[in-house]
């Protein structure tokens, strides 16, 4: 006896094959998407990862790695500013670090206020600051370097006094901001660059030492 074999109509054929191939249409499509959105989650946690390594947490400024990962990729002539907060530690010491830590905010936002758009500033090391200016020139008139310094240090001189005039208990421990600048040249390494800064900083720190005080000297 021979088995009678059963043929499936064509139409049936044609939809059973068409549902499995729209399954695994629909399985790839979900497995792009899976595949994306894991990508995508990669790709913000190593951004998230280089903005923690790279950003200061107290203030929300760059670092010390992200500064000098900026001065290494930026080139000469430009101008740095080294800023350092005078009588910090009377502030610590005798208003107590939670103050010490608002002043340092305070500090971040004086700088911010006082830069141009261009110019970046970062928390270099505790009350320390370091400010890349821009060589971008704006507007009809182009200044030099020279003068874009001191125009700056004239700003933070102001905002900082400001900020003192809102803040009486810092004005009355000493507390200052010492600002040096100097001018990268061509040949000049960061390191030479930043020391000749920080030198210019700490004769206006003497100087407002003289003026209102050292603290722990």
């Amino acid at each position: 006896w021979m088995r009678k074999i059963e043929v499936m109509p064509p139409k049936i054929v044609s939809t059973s094959l068409n549902v499995v191939l729209g399954g695994a249409v629909m399985y790839m499509a979900l497995r792009n998407r899976e595949s994306k959105a894991h990508e995508a989650e990669l790709s913000r946690q190593l951004a998230q990862s280089n903005h923690e390594l790279t950003h200061d947490e107290l203030t929300g400024l760059l670092n010390r790695r992200g500064m000098e990962n900026l001065l290494q990729d930026a080139t000469p002539p430009r101008a740095l500013l080294y800023i350092d907060g005078t009588n910090q530690k009377a502030v610590n010491d005798r208003l107590g670090h939670d103050r010490g830590d608002t002043t340092i905010i305070g500090t971040a936002g004086v700088l911010q206020n006082s830069l141009r758009p261009d110019d970046t500033v970062a928390r270099f090391y505790g009350d320390e600051f370091l400010a890349l200016l821009s060589n971008e020139q704006r507007g009809s008139h182009q200044s030099t370097l020279e003068e874009t310094l001191d125009t700056v240090k004239g700003r933070i001189h102001d905002e900082t006094q400001a900020f003192l005039d809102l803040n009486p208990d810092l004005r009355e421990v000493g507390f200052d901001l010492a600002v040096g600048g100097a001018i990268w040249e061509s040949g000049m390494s960061t390191i030479d660059l930043r020391q000749a800064a920080e030198a210019e900083m700490y004769a206006h720190k003497e100087q407002q030492h003289q003026a209102n005080g050292k603290y722990r000297p």
